[in-house]
């Protein structure tokens, strides 16, 4: 399920920058688990956060669409923080 933030974002292309991404995932976790975006911090493990598997499958299928390309749903476990997966992402995109 999309949230507000997330179905505002899905008009982004593809070649978003680390910075874009990284916002991006800030805003999806914040809006799963209905916290303020100040109070996600990037370099926090996801399982921190108490992201289950079933947000964590709602965020990388989001996160999918807005960057227009496929991404397996265990990502967020690959990539246990916002700046792994962003980096990650920005770098894999370039390719």
């Amino acid at each position: 399920m999309k949230t507000n933030a997330q179905s505002a974002e899905l008009s982004a292309t593809s070649g978003a920058t680390r910075e874009e991404i990284r916002a991006w995932l800030v805003r999806a976790v914040a809006d799963e688990l209905r916290l303020r975006v100040e109070e996600v911090h990037t370099d926090a493990p996801f399982d921190e956060y108490g992201l289950d598997s079933v947000a964590a499958v709602s965020i990388s299928g989001g996160l999918s669409e807005w960057l227009s390309r496929d991404l397996p749903g265990s990502l967020l476990f690959e990539y246990p923080t916002i700046d792994e997966l962003a980096a990650h992402l920005e770098t894999s995109e370039k390719r």
